[in-house]
């Protein structure tokens, strides 16, 4: 089973269309204004969920009574993002899945959680990690960038990654025993500290790629340009 989730930050509708030819989702959740790229993408939303400051109610109104779709409001006197919320129904979603250590295909994908507000963007990071807890796979998609969370190693092919250029970076104050096979630029046994930059912009040389380290949260950055 997988979830796609289109929330309302910047989406860029052809690059994501072309992403859809090789992509489907049994599940399709729309957050607050996140429902007009989802029609404008071609998709059917099973969900809108938010507080709806966004679509505001005339917005709102245009979708209440659709068929398939289930509509969720939520006070906007909230503690959490309307992007949580989300996160939480696609949880619920998937928690029959759990399990299984193999990174793709994804099973969780997030639209429109990069763009202008870089607050929401970084909790929109911090989030994915949810799924890694779960023993779900979760990436954050846009039109130049796929991103994703681990806590235990991990492998994958040259030919499923989603850009030339592969970086890491530390979620935890460290990422202990980091070591890069198949890579340009290779590690082994490395301790990654936050406020490191060496694994920004690696790229691929053999066929499988591996990632392995010991303790901490690794942030994967595949970019095209």
């Amino acid at each position: 089973m997988s979830t796609l989730v289109v929330t309302g930050g910047s989406v860029s509708v052809r690059a994501l269309q072309d992403y859809l030819k090789n992509h489907s989702f049994e599940h399709v959740i729309a957050v607050d204004a996140g429902i007009l790229a989802a029609e404008q993408l071609g998709l059917a939303a099973d969900y809108l969920v938010g507080d709806f400051d966004t679509l505001g109610e005339q917005g709102l109104a245009r979708w209440e009574n659709t068929a398939g779709l289930t509509v969720q409001r939520y006070n906007p006197k909230k503690d959490e993002t309307d992007t949580e919320i989300a996160v939480c129904l696609a949880l619920a979603l998937e928690k029959e899945n759990a399990g299984g250590r193999d990174f793709f295909p994804e099973q969780v994908v997030f639209f429109g959680a990069t763009g202008t507000r870089l607050d929401h963007t970084l909790a929109n990071l911090f989030l994915l990690a949810r799924f890694e807890q779960a023993g779900l796979s979760a990436c954050i998609v846009d039109a130049n960038n796929r991103i994703s969370v681990h806590h235990t190693s991990f492998s994958f092919f040259r030919g499923g990654q989603y850009g030339k250029y592969i970086s890491f970076l530390a979620l935890t104050p460290q990422v202990e025993g980091l070591t890069l096979h198949g890579f340009a630029y290779p590690l082994k046994g490395h301790v990654l500290k936050q406020e490191s930059s060496l694994c920004i912009s690696n790229e691929a040389v053999g066929e499988k790629l591996g990632v392995e380290f010991s303790t901490g949260r690794l942030l994967m950055v595949e970019s095209m340009d």
